[in-house]
């Protein structure tokens, strides 16, 4: 996953977010990343966590830290491909408890993209939630009904959260 990043395109984007330009609407700017294994082992991984917080044996174990090797590679980020992956999987469960867990995930990422802005609006945006929008529309489209219940739970979510204007702007995808 060293390549899923380009600093350059990380600093253009950071930079037009200062500058009051946000990246046009529609359009997932960030490639997802090429290295597809380490990927799917990383959605995995954070599809994993979201769950153990639902497990009553396993709450007090992941809310602590996790213990983390200092890496001797050079890491350049994550592919957010991966973490929004992983949060529509947990929402096209069948356990209606797992929603909670997903909701809670996304309600974390607007909070943080609001407070690295400074504006919600500016936040919402963020390619991230492009991609987000596009991953709970599509489970819409699962065969189960579960996966379809997840889908709209997570778009309510979103239309509540979420500005008036982002709303207003992404209506038809809704629809």
């Amino acid at each position: 996953m060293d390549d899923c990043i380009d600093p350059h395109l990380f600093y253009c984007i950071f930079l037009s977010f200062r500058t009051g330009n946000p990246p046009i609407v529609n359009k997932t700017a960030v490639p997802p990343c090429a290295d597809e294994p380490s990927k799917k082992v990383f959605e995995q991984a954070i599809t994993g966590a979201l769950l153990s917080g639902t497990i009553k044996e396993l709450k007090s174990e992941a809310a602590g830290p996790c213990p983390i090797k200092p890496q001797t590679r050079n890491r350049r980020g994550i592919d957010i491909h991966a973490m929004v992956d992983a949060i529509a999987a947990v929402m096209a469960m069948e356990d209606k408890e797992f929603y909670k867990v997903g909701e809670l995930a996304v309600a974390v990422m607007i909070e943080t993209a609001t407070a690295i802005t400074g504006d919600p609006y500016k936040a919402a945006r963020l390619p991230l939630f492009e991609y987000l929008s596009e991953k709970l529309c599509g489970c819409c489209y699962e065969r189960a009904w579960f996966a379809k219940n997840g889908g709209c739970t997570a778009i309510n979510f979103l239309m509540r959260r979420m500005p008036l204007q982002w709303v207003i702007e992404h209506q038809l995808s809704f629809h």
